[in-house]
């Protein structure tokens, strides 16, 4: 992969340092930023770890991108499957992969199960846990 890579201070210069808001574990100064294929196809831009070669971050917005930012950055990784449906559904209208384990809740989020629900389902859960907090099981609130 041909990255082209900054530094931290490049990145606050840039006004990129906003979009580094899951920095890996291997205590990285060097990103890159690399395309993302989402499910739906839209072509989506992040920042990656020059070392480890984690994504960093979420979506960057296009507008704080060069034209050759976005046609530098090499092709990291391509979710457009017409082969895979959704776990919950069966539709094959694009799926998206959801992390079992929150980003923000979990240090190693990245080692958990995800599974491939479309978006209509991926947006039902979000909305639906979104603020749940888990209650003790059943047995523990009986005693």
């Amino acid at each position: 992969m041909n990255l082209v890579t900054f530094d931290a201070h490049e990145l606050r210069a840039r006004g990129l340092e906003m979009y580094r808001t899951m920095p890996c574990r291997c205590s990285n100064r060097r990103y890159g930023i690399v395309a993302v294929i989402q499910a739906n196809a839209v072509r989506s831009y992040r920042l990656m770890c020059a070392d480890c070669g984690q994504l960093c971050g979420g979506a960057i917005a296009h507008t704080k991108l060069s034209e050759s930012d976005r046609s530098g950055a090499p092709l990291f990784r391509n979710y457009v499957d017409a082969k895979t449906f959704c776990v919950r559904c069966g539709s094959n209208d694009g799926v998206e992969r959801h992390h079992w384990a929150p980003v923000s809740v979990f240090d190693d989020w990245d080692e958990w199960p995800t599974a491939p629900l479309c978006p209509r389902c991926h947006a039902r859960w979000h909305q639906t846990m979104n603020g749940y907090r888990w209650a003790p099981p059943i047995a523990a609130r009986r005693a």
